[in-house]
């Protein structure tokens, strides 16, 4: 009996051995344990800092934007244009370039607004709100310039997508832009469009009836005429 009990001890059971050989693997993968934990480590206090970063950024930009808003003439031009450049990726960067952008239209400056504008159109931070009001600002900057089919491309492309703010206005503006580019039957059909899509819009006053029924009579003469019936 005494001999079975020291047979025990000292060979010890399967439990033990794990235990032994658990101690022995992570020793000798003490090193590799430490760098792999330095790593998660390292990792987490990476995303709390970026994250610490971007909230200040943005509250930098908010700040910036909200004196460039403060500001007075050419001043407040060079404080939305340096918010803009400063602070490209942040919701208010995006706001002073689109509100630049106004600024140069309104000064007529219209290649520069025109280029703010795109900026806007490709920036990753810029939801669809802002997407769509550059949109309508590049295509009102395009239409001073005399560049009106382009600028009705993009309206009928906000049509085709869905406006986020109003479709009425931009039928008026397609229609408009086609009479200066001296289509007056594709305005015609434009303006028909609005009134059966919206009969009831207050943009339809009788102006813009008296408009439809004006350009609709050129389309009407320049339409041949049937061939007379041969008398009997």
């Amino acid at each position: 009996m005494a001999r079975t009990i020291r047979q025990q001890i000292k060979q010890p059971d399967a439990f033990q051995t794990a235990g032994f050989q658990g101690m022995a693997w992570l020793q000798a993968h003490a090193s590799h344990i430490l760098l792999a934990g330095a790593a998660v480590l390292a990792a987490a206090g990476g995303a709390w800092g970026y994250g610490y970063w971007a909230a200040k950024n943005q509250e930098k930009a908010s700040i910036a934007y909200m004196l460039a808003e403060e500001a007075k003439g050419p001043e407040e031009i060079e404080a939305l244009r340096r918010t803009a450049l400063q602070y490209p990726a942040t919701r208010s960067g995006v706001m002073a370039r689109l509100d630049l952008a106004g600024k140069l239209r309104e000064g007529g400056q219209l290649p520069g607004a025109e280029q703010e504008y795109r900026i806007v159109l490709g920036s990753g931070a810029a939801v669809p709100m802002d997407k769509e009001l550059a949109q309508r600002g590049l295509a009102a900057v395009l239409e001073a310039q005399g560049k009106c089919p382009e600028a009705v491309a993009i309206w009928r492309e906000i049509l085709a997508r869905g406006s986020l703010i109003s479709q009425e206005d931009l039928y008026l503006a397609v229609t408009s832009c086609q009479e200066k580019a001296g289509q007056p039957q594709e305005a015609a059909k434009t303006l028909e469009e609005f009134s059966q899509k919206f009969p009831r819009s207050p943009f339809l006053s009788e102006i813009h009836r008296e408009r439809l029924d004006r350009l609709a009579k050129p389309a009407a003469k320049a339409a041949p005429a049937s061939p007379a019936k041969p008398a009997k």
